[in-house]
């Protein structure tokens, strides 16, 4: 009899056994699943499709080629989800963009530097060599207009996913908080320029009403990126209303379209 109750103990500790080791896998692939599910979804939602995507357990790991420096780190941001544990960024910068090719021109002004460190000049100090000022100052404004192009070029690709407000306020939906931190990062990335964001509604309402409503859209946007430790001094804020429309104010479509954020990059002066 005791031999048998052993045997039916025994047998019933590893049915348990199975069990739980059963359920403990299924746990696991189906929180991987989630996790996975959810960043593919979150980088589909900003149009990163240059990021491959793959999670073990609950890391995270990002492979692929980013377009900028911003852009790598806007991808990190956009997959911590609720429930990761460890992200792997190991995206890597496009060789041919603005960031890149700063870079490596850097490097070689800093390997030119040290070439010429052990190098004695024998010209006067008090000599200056104007044709090569005016080279070197047109190269400078080449450079700044590639930058401005290049930086206006991201905000405009961060900007092709709208930002929402409340409806009739200047409160931003939390939805679009990722939009938001995903312009201040390149904000930060294009720090020697100056940001001019613009608000626009639709034609519903009176005039006065939507230009107002547009500044203060624009305003909280500012407001926000400042929270975010951008120099204030870089930023201003211009309400339009309704004006400049981009699509028909006739249809639902048009004015949600309408209703929108834009930014321009200003020189600094």
């Amino acid at each position: 009899m005791k031999k048998f109750l052993l045997l039916l103990l025994a047998l019933i500790a590893a049915t348990l056994l199975g069990y739980y080791c059963t359920y403990k896998m299924n746990a696991s692939a189906v929180i991987e699943n989630d996790i996975r599910t959810r960043s593919q979804a979150a980088l589909d939602h900003q149009n990163m499709s240059w990021v491959n995507l793959s999670v073990d357990g609950r890391d995270i790991t990002l492979t692929g080629t980013a377009p900028s420096e911003a852009e790598k780190k806007a991808a990190d941001q956009v997959v911590r989800i609720f429930g990761y544990n460890i992200i792997h960024n190991q995206l890597k910068i496009d060789p041919t963009s603005v960031d890149a090719i700063q870079s490596d021109k850097m490097e070689k002004k800093i390997d030119q530097t040290d070439s010429d460190s052990h190098t004695v000049s024998i010209t006067p100090t008090h000599i200056k060599d104007k044709h090569s000022q005016k080279i070197g100052t047109h190269i400078d404004k080449e450079t700044i207009a590639k930058r401005a192009k290049n930086c206006q070029n991201k905000f405009n690709q961060i900007l092709k996913t709208p930002i929402h407000f409340n409806s009739s306020s200047a409160v931003v939906r939390k939805s679009s908080y990722s939009v938001l931190n995903h312009i201040a990062l390149t904000a930060k990335e294009c720090s020697h320029f100056n940001l001019q964001i613009h608000g626009y509604t639709d034609s519903t309402g009176k005039e006065g009403l939507n230009r107002k409503l547009s500044q203060a859209r624009a305003n909280a946007i500012i407001k926000y990126l400042i929270s975010k430790k951008i120099d204030d001094k870089r930023l201003t804020a211009l309400g339009h209303g309704s004006n400049s429309p981009v699509a028909s104010n006739r249809t639902k479509a048009g004015r949600n379209k309408n209703r929108r954020i834009e930014i321009t990059v200003e020189d600094k002066q």
